[in-house]
């Protein structure tokens, strides 16, 4: 499995901790946003991150896979 897939499957991951988070009952406040809030944005960032990361490698090292073609249908 090379590192562009592994990227992917690190995303699918980061999904459900981003649902759980808000459930988790984090208490506190920074700039008046709830820090949960903060955690959830930092994650998004990160799944958005390795997106990028993923796209370019897999594009870079013209790695096209099985894998690929079925979780990333919209990528050449």
């Amino acid at each position: 499995m090379n590192l562009p897939n592994k990227l992917t499957i690190f995303r699918v991951i980061l999904v459900p901790i981003m649902v759980i988070i808000p459930f988790l009952g984090i208490k506190g406040e920074i700039c008046g946003i709830p820090i949960s809030y903060w955690i959830m944005d930092l994650v998004f960032i990160i799944a958005s991150l390795t997106d990028k990361l993923d796209g370019y490698l897999a594009r870079k090292n013209n790695q096209v896979t099985t894998f690929r073609k079925v979780f990333r249908p919209t990528s050449r």
